[in-house]
């Protein structure tokens, strides 16, 4: 059950109505496909225009659907330079997208026919980030990290 923008060609933000209406990191595409359930709206600016949806409550999502649990290791966190992210299977095509603390995206691997992906954080400050892990025939994953 996602939730979809109709005006195309705009900037979105999705976001969390149950929580304050805060930002939802990372969640800036004009679809929405939410992991847990909760409601949620989006803010689309668009020229000088900026307008936020109602709110639309999402029921019945796959969280509990073990088949699709993306299985593997995420380490060190907190991290000082690189982090690893090691899969339990190999992939055909991996996605592993980094969004600072605000849910700006900052950069982006894909990779395929591996088990195995290597953030470098070297160069970034100090502070919070997200790193959302894609595989075909998954669930998204976010997972917050501690850059030292």
């Amino acid at each position: 059950a996602g939730l979809n923008a109709v005006l195309t060609g705009a900037v979105y933000q999705w976001l969390d109505c149950t929580n304050g209406w805060t930002q939802i990191a990372g969640e800036t595409a004009q679809s929405f496909e939410p992991l847990i359930n909760g409601d949620y709206a989006v803010e689309i600016a668009a020229e000088s225009c900026v307008d936020t949806s109602l709110c639309y409550l999402i029921e019945n999502t796959n969280i509990n659907n073990l088949e699709n649990e993306l299985s593997f290791t995420l380490y060190p966190n907190p991290t000082k330079d690189f982090v690893i992210i090691e899969f339990s299977n190999s992939h055909q095509k991996i996605k592993v997208s980094l969004f600072d603390v605000l849910g700006k995206f900052m950069y982006q691997i894909e990779g395929g026919n591996t088990n195995s992906i290597k953030l470098d954080l070297s160069k970034e400050s100090r502070g919070v980030y997200f790193i959302h892990i894609e595989t075909e025939g998954y669930q998204k994953k976010v997972i917050e990290i501690i850059k030292q």
